[in-house]
């Protein structure tokens, strides 16, 4: 038996049960996770333009150390979202591309692009390979990265898959993904995108926090 999926499963069914139905409710849970990405991207530029202000830290002698793990964060967290974005445009394209007047996809309630895409293809398995190696990366720039490896929420660990034994459900491809309205893969995957802003900007500020502690 599947697991259940909560509570991020009820979204993803709103989303999906929205499609064509009610537009409104649909597009203010999108609304709501592109404000979340842009809130959190907003704060992420004023650390960075924080950290190469001429009055705070570039005139310690951390500094350059400090700037390099940064950047690691940054760019591991922006290659991560191109990586995402790459998916959700695929996905678009295959199930038949955007209504030009809604800009509403055509068929989002089709549930076999995401299967073919991202489990028979493999797809999926090359996104869990991206999500961990960033979230290693991101981990690896703090001096104890144990402090954050429970909260991080940058995560393919999921809990409900301990305890399934069939080996193909168990696969985190073939949970996510399998027979997903692509409507509702187009969500999953925005999701994933805040997590690892999310994540970049708790990493972020935990490096500035170990910088300011002597």
């Amino acid at each position: 038996m599947r697991p259940t999926k909560l509570p991020f499963i009820l979204l993803l069914i709103t989303i999906a049960s929205c499609q064509g139905q009610n537009a409104a409710v649909r597009d203010n849970i999108t609304r709501d996770i592109n404000h979340s990405n842009l809130t959190i991207e907003q704060k992420i530029d004023r650390i960075i333009k924080s950290v190469d202000s001429p009055t705070t830290y570039n005139t310690r002698p951390e500094y350059s150390e400090l700037k390099k793990k940064i950047a690691a964060v940054a760019s591991q967290s922006d290659s991560l979202c191109n990586h995402i974005d790459y998916w959700k445009n695929k996905l678009c394209r295959g199930s038949g591309g955007v209504d030009s007047g809604t800009d509403d996809l055509l068929h989002g309630d089709d549930m076999e692009i995401a299967t073919k895409l991202l489990i028979e293809q493999k797809g999926g398995d090359t996104l869990q390979h991206k999500i961990e190696e960033t979230r290693l990366i991101m981990l690896s720039q703090i001096k104890s990265p144990d402090s954050l490896a429970n909260t991080l929420p940058l995560n393919t660990k999921v809990s409900a898959l301990t305890s399934i034994t069939d080996a193909e459900e168990k696969d985190w491809k073939y949970y996510e993904f399998n027979h997903m309205p692509v409507i509702a893969v187009m969500a999953l995957l925005s999701k994933f995108k805040n997590d690892a802003r999310a994540s970049e900007l708790i990493v972020l500020n935990k490096i500035i926090e170990e910088s300011e502690t002597k």
